[in-house]
């Protein structure tokens, strides 16, 4: 046909067709403005949509090797150089340009999320380690934790980070050997700068009267919790967790890649549980603590253990529904699935799922430690700590903690059988028999045990579980006395 066309007739058609083919080019290629209403591309939507944009990526140093890689394409080759010095530079101990490094790494690797939680851990665990103060530690924690909260903003679509933002918070600050100090340097930060009163204390010095400031913050509840005020660290943990949750069930269609779905969902249950244990611990035995074991076992009962959850071969199970909850369920599989299953297998499958999650230690945790005893067991060993540690009082050390390991004993030995001894999250229980007897001991420095004592039978239990946490709670307690 065209060779039926002159020159200039050819000339004309191949500009129509370039003018045609140019409008979905446009309409695919078209930048975003500076304004959010301005028409833009279908790349530059998805661009936006998906925070992959140039935009958040931030600026590498100009004046650096890497900015010269990237210039030339090679990103990946600047992103293993900057790793590299990253390493060096811990080695060297060069702090301030550590994190400036790990800046920049991010800045171009923004959405492959292990840079965040790794370079978080990095400031957090080694390079806070490296300080014998513990406020310059918290300060190095405190970066760690702003760092992965800047990850978890540019990577809101990704249910893990904020799952390892509620991991840092809760678990950094609360189960580190510092944690008695963490804790309440979350809820009252060292830095002057979040002085309350500006008043030093009595020897001159205001950076010590640390217990009049205020919370961090950025890290206290942090950005994204900011209208709820400063709160216990296991309680932003709790928040972090749900965000995780809520993100992977809304945003990232139920699908995250750190531990299976039923596991994953569960933390900030355990978290209100942590947040009950850490004020058992540390004295506070009062209305807010017994409100807190009666919400998690609310919340795990009827919050948790009615989730849906999909298993690999049977359909949907909850945790702790009942035989008519479960029969529901299989006409539920029936009319979304065309699966047919019977009652005894989807109690099977309960079971096993019950299983892999602990559900029922868990749940008996929180039975156990609303039960008025334990309460009372609990106070008399930390009066024994109290009367010994801050006194050296080792009459009535003794007077108090006898009497509470023999209850505590007691409760562990008769509640369903010793199970809370005999799951294998049971470590608990299991450290603070181990705590009080190490106790026990120390008070009775000089003189020989008797043959027979409270919890003599987990002590010195030869379980590997138990050895192996004996070991561990006696370097920790051998620590604790040195510092005192």
């Amino acid at each position: 046909m065209l060779d039926q066309l002159t020159s200039q007739q050819r000339k004309l058609v191949y500009m129509a067709g370039i003018v045609v083919l140019m409008i979905p080019i446009v309409w695919l290629g078209l930048p975003e403005g500076s304004n959010p209403d301005e028409m833009k591309g279908r790349l530059a939507s998805i661009r936006t949509e998906q925070e992959l944009g140039q935009s958040t990526f931030g600026n590498v140093d100009p004046a650096s090797s890497s900015m010269t890689l990237v210039l030339f394409g090679f990103r990946g080759i600047a992103a293993s150089m900057l790793w590299y010095q990253a390493d060096e530079l811990r080695s060297q101990k060069n702090w301030s340009e550590l994190q400036r490094t790990a800046e920049s790494i991010v800045l171009l690797q923004p959405h492959f999320w292990n840079v965040w939680d790794q370079q978080a851990w990095n400031l957090a665990y080694n390079v806070s380690a490296e300080f014998d103060d513990v406020r310059d530690r918290f300060f190095w924690v405190k970066q760690g934790g702003k760092f992965l909260q800047s990850g978890v903003e540019r990577n809101r679509k990704v249910p893990e980070l904020y799952h390892y933002m509620g991991e840092f918070v809760g678990r950094k600050i609360g189960y580190s050997d510092e944690k008695d100090l963490f804790r309440k340097y979350f809820m009252h930060d060292p830095d002057e700068a979040f002085d309350a009163d500006g008043v030093p204390d009595n020897d001159g010095f205001p950076e010590d009267d640390w217990e009049d400031n205020g919370a961090d913050p950025e890290i206290n509840p942090g950005k994204r919790f900011e209208k709820l005020g400063a709160m216990d660290n296991y309680l932003v943990a709790r928040e972090w967790y749900r965000e995780a949750n809520r993100v992977l069930m809304n945003e990232a269609g139920g699908e995250q890649h750190k531990m299976a779905d039923i596991l994953f969902r569960a933390a900030p249950y355990k978290s209100t549980m942590d947040y009950a244990r850490a004020r058992s611990r540390e004295g506070l035995f009062d209305e807010t603590t017994r409100r807190a074991w009666e919400e998690a076992l609310d919340a795990w009962l009827n919050e948790y253990g009615k989730t849906q959850f999909a298993t690999t071969f049977k359909g949907m199970i909850t945790l702790n529904g009942t035989r008519e909850e479960l029969q529901k369920l299989i006409e539920q599989d029936q009319e979304t699935a065309g699966a047919t299953y019977s009652l005894e297998e989807k109690i099977a499958v309960q079971g096993r799922e019950q299983d892999l999650t602990n559900y029922r230690y868990w749940q008996t945790l929180c039975e156990v430690e609303r039960l008025p005893e334990m309460v009372q067991a609990r106070r008399m060993i930390y009066d024994g700590r109290q009367a010994w540690l801050q006194f050296g009082d080792a009459v009535k050390a003794e007077q108090s903690l006898i009497p509470g390991m023999q209850q505590f004993e007691q409760i562990l030995n008769t509640f369903q059988d010793g199970m809370l001894l005999k799951e294998d999250e049971g470590f608990e229980f299991i450290e603070d028999a181990i705590d009080a007897v190490l106790l026990y001991q120390t008070i009775n420095a000089g003189r020989p045990l008797p043959d027979e004592y409270p919890l003599k039978s987990i002590y010195e239990s030869t379980e590997e579980k138990i050895i192996g946490i004996r070991n561990e709670r006696q370097e920790r307690f051998s620590r604790e006395m040195f510092q005192r």
